[in-house]
């Protein structure tokens, strides 16, 4: 279960406290929307073990201790499903969605729900997401669908209208860089990383991880020097052609984003 162990992260809680408190009134189907970076994953399987928790704490979080919580700390509990690419950049198939739809007609083994997470959710293909509808509209009893979107834009209309919206917002900046802070990140450098990732923490993680601010440096320094009296066009591609093209186009796409912004601001 991929990030099925994962914490619930702290600008999260409030929201999952909201939903776990009744899941008499849960809705089968829940979008969980919002920018990358925010925990939405975390989310959904922290929520799916909650769901799957026989015997839930007073505070209405997973006991840890019964039967389905210990097959779902130990990665193979039978009553969840995740449903993903089979591969990074490829889409969710029909036969994927088929697959679900067998898992949820089969009674629960040992959990009094069964769980399926779809993320990323725009990643199916349209007759994946065809296929998925007819769950939507019927859905089978005890069962549970946990769907999380970024660009929600690619998911039909049908798909979106069919599941309660949960919509993430980024933390308030003084939660996001306490938690940075936490991670071993903090400073000036948490502060820009955050700036960079949109006030996404989990993504401002990833870019320092990823090594992003030198690579930002080397395509500034490449940038500067391509205005300069003696441009090396040729040095400048072999440095962007090992970042790649996809972060290289998102850096070039916030530069001249920040230069628009500095030129129109008043005086």
């Amino acid at each position: 279960m991929t990030d099925g162990l994962a914490e619930l992260h702290p600008w999260n809680r409030a929201q999952a406290d909201r939903l776990m408190t009744d899941l008499g009134r849960l809705p089968h189907a829940l979008l969980l929307a919002g920018p990358v970076g925010l925990g939405k994953n975390a989310f959904a399987w922290q929520l799916a073990r909650r769901l799957l928790c026989a015997q839930p704490a007073a505070d209405a979080q997973p006991c840890g201790t019964c039967h389905s919580c210990r097959l779902y700390q130990a990665g193979n509990h039978p009553d969840v499903i995740h449903i993903a690419p089979a591969e990074p950049g490829k889409g969710i198939l029909i036969d994927q969605i088929r697959a679900l739809a067998d898992f949820l007609q089969l009674k629960a083994h040992s959990a009094p729900s069964k769980v399926a997470v779809i993320s990323p959710a725009e990643a199916m293909n349209l007759n994946a997401a065809n296929a998925l509808l007819k769950m939507l509209e019927e859905p089978p009893a005890g069962s549970y669908l946990l769907l999380v979107g970024t660009q929600l834009q690619r998911l039909p209309a049908t798909i979106r209208s069919r599941c309660t919206r949960v919509e993430f917002p980024r933390p308030a900046r003084r939660v996001a860089l306490d938690w940075l802070h936490a991670q071993g990140e903090g400073g000036a450098e948490a502060e820009l990383l955050l700036d960079l990732a949109d006030g996404a923490p989990l993504r401002a993680l990833e870019l320092k991880r990823t090594d992003y601010l030198a690579q930002r440096r080397q395509l500034m320094d490449d940038v500067t020097a391509l205005a300069g009296p003696q441009p090396d066009p040729l040095a400048c591609a072999a440095h962007w052609k090992t970042l790649g093209a996809a972060r290289c186009l998102a850096w070039l796409e916030a530069w001249v984003a920040d230069r628009i912004r500095q030129d129109m601001a008043p005086g």
